[in-house]
């Protein structure tokens, strides 16, 4: 099954975007597919490869907002709206202008949190009106920082030389602020300090240089200087690229119901159908009229 992803800005017009196309021999567990394998490329909607049997609408980490709280009952099964007033106060606007989604629970206890997402509902209502329009429907929806390894124990670090996105857990992750190779981002030592409090701290950090396509390989961390400064063991893995993340990697956010339309081609065979089956229909109705009279 052959896989679209179309990374977009939320902030943009509905016009550009990058994107990659996975073919479905590339379907694998865990890892990255491998590069010559994927098609990609960026541009207007108008050049974005069709006939894929999945597309993913993948958003920056800076767009989505993925945060704990605690939810009465079983009010995670319930709609956007009701779980936008469940976080009115840490989102900070009108609960009616965000998407949420209820993405599961930390773990199985019975005090266990829940992990929401949140994104701006008008802007991700354009994007998906505007893909949809051009013959993309979204079937889901990702964040990229989700789409980063997840091993127990360990925190995963997407890193461009500058900034990054950082996955904690099967359903947690965040973006980072600014920092250097011989200084990590503040809101890492922050988010570290955290999970050191709640007795959830990673016994390593993982960090992937962040390459793109048509740029140079990033500047990569000091390991010793960012161990001195955060107090966990730093390991320096392979290169990372959300156009090579597998089929399986991600966890969707705001699932989409499939539009079921037939392809182009078939609406010209069953015309000559449609016009046999409208004068049979025609020709009865003449012949039940005679009848009456």
């Amino acid at each position: 099954m052959s896989l679209l992803r179309i990374r977009v800005s939320l902030t943009d017009e509905p016009v550009h975007c990058e994107w990659a196309l996975i073919p479905s021999t590339t379907a694998a567990r865990s890892g990255q597919a491998g590069p010559s394998e994927v098609q990609s490329g960026e541009g207007t909607l108008d050049q974005v490869p069709r006939g894929a049997a999945r597309v993913q609408l993948i958003l920056p980490a800076t767009q989505v907002f993925i945060t704990r709280t605690r939810l009465p009952g079983s009010a995670g099964r319930h709609g956007s709206k009701v779980l936008s007033y469940a976080l009115e106060d840490q989102t900070l606007g009108d609960p009616d202008e965000s998407e949420i989604s209820w993405l599961g629970k930390t773990d199985s206890t019975p005090g266990a949190s829940d992990v929401l997402a949140v994104a701006n509902k008008a802007q991700l209502s354009r994007w998906i009106t505007a893909l949809d329009a051009s013959g993309l429907p979204v079937s889901e929806i990702q964040c990229e920082s989700l789409l980063l390894p997840c091993s127990p124990g360990e925190w995963h670090l997407a890193w461009d030389g500058s900034e990054g996105y950082l996955r904690t857990g099967p359903l947690e992750a965040a973006a980072t602020d600014c920092g250097d190779a011989g200084s990590p981002p503040l809101s890492l030592r922050m988010l570290l300090q955290s999970a050191q409090a709640a007795d959830e701290a990673p016994a390593a950090l993982v960090v992937h240089p962040l390459t793109n396509h048509d740029q140079p390989p990033p500047e990569t961390p000091d390991p010793a200087a960012w161990q001195n400064e955060l107090g966990i063991p730093i390991r320096l893995a392979g290169s990372w690229d959300w156009r090579n993340a597998t089929e399986e990697a991600g966890l969707p956010l705001f699932s989409q119901k499939r539009r079921w339309r037939l392809p182009t081609f078939a609406y010209a065979r069953l015309r000559p159908a449609a016009w046999i089956l409208g004068s049979a229909l025609a020709i009865h109705a003449l012949a039940l009229t005679a009848d009456w009279i």
